[in-house]
């Protein structure tokens, strides 16, 4: 059960209103600005993790790696502090709109110009965190925001950084130890459910084409009635072609979401720069008419807004 934070107010200038959500690392709620009137998402550690080197070391790590990426399709940190009783905070941006993850399980499979879409920004993020040296490692449906852009048309944010990887930190490199799964299982690389420690930026390509996959056909490539199993379909299983299960998708396409989805790491692709040209080169086939390629949305002001839900 979330903690009643209301009314209170934090470092003199963020005051606690109502609960957005709740996870197994923290509690989220919607602040206003004392001063500014402002509203922001704080993200608190939970009371009973403030004595776990661990969890403060990943709290204080995702605060981090957002910080010092800085893309428009990355949700922002603004600010750290502690509450009275000493437990971590961060301040985020506020994010209205409604997760990916809800997106799917209400509509199914999306429209092929949105998928593509929403994908081309997913990757955009992904290219200004890898060029900061972070990989983010729990990318999902969960953790990719959709926001109302210029338009109508989706504004892609990317939350939750809570056990990414900086290349250059040792401390975080400490975090992950040989044998251990981090990450949601359906998303998964076979380099992370083998439990290896030199995943890198490859790995979100991965799961960012599972997201495309599932956004176009309705489901993930590998699942199976039990943990155990799946890890054994992602180690093992070739997926099925996403053409298969929705022709429209057609082969250049499929051939694209196939070469994310490979088993090792050296057959995918480089970056997600090259994930994003070949998306855009297989987009007339997929979805003439309906998607420009890489780079169409502006980077006006469409994201001044709102986390309704994040995996804390």
């Amino acid at each position: 059960m979330q903690p009643d934070f209301a009314g209170l107010v934090l470092d003199g200038k963020y005051r606690l209103v109502a609960p957005l959500g709740t996870g197994g690392m923290g509690h989220v709620w919607r602040a206003e600005h004392v001063s500014l009137g402002r509203s922001f998402a704080v993200k608190l550690l939970r009371p009973e993790l403030v004595s776990d080197p661990a969890a403060l070391a990943r709290f204080q790590q995702e605060a981090q790696a957002a910080a010092r990426i800085g893309s428009r399709h990355i949700v922002e940190v603004f600010d750290v502090g502690r509450t009275p009783g000493g437990a971590p905070y961060l301040v985020m941006e506020f994010l209205r709109g409604r997760p990916l993850s809800a997106e799917l399980a209400a509509r199914g499979p999306l429209p092929i110009p949105r998928a593509l879409d929403v994908v081309d920004q997913i990757l955009d993020g992904l290219t200004a965190a890898h060029a900061a040296g972070i990989v983010h490692r729990d990318l999902k449906p969960d953790n990719v925001f959709l926001l109302e852009g210029p338009g109508g048309r989706d504004w892609v944010k990317i939350v939750d950084f809570g056990i990414a990887k900086a290349k250059d930190d040792p401390k975080a490199q400490h975090l992950t130890r040989t044998g251990m799964l981090l990450g949601t299982p359906r998303y998964m690389s076979p380099e992370q459910v083998l439990g290896r420690r030199d995943v890198d930026r490859r790995a979100d390509l991965w799961a960012a084409g599972v997201i495309l996959y599932e956004c176009l056909t309705g489901r993930v490539p590998f699942e199976a009635a039990d943990l155990a199993s799946t890890l054994t379909a992602i180690l093992q299983q070739a997926p099925v072609s996403p053409a298969a299960l929705r022709p429209e998708v057609g082969t250049r396409l499929a051939e694209v979401v196939l070469r994310a989805l490979a088993k090792d790491p050296a057959s995918r692709f480089g970056d997600a720069a090259g994930f994003r040209a070949a998306l855009a080169g297989a987009a007339p086939a997929a979805a003439a008419g309906g998607w420009s390629g890489p780079g169409v949305m502006a980077s006006g002001d469409a994201a001044a807004s709102v986390l309704s839900s994040v995996d804390a």
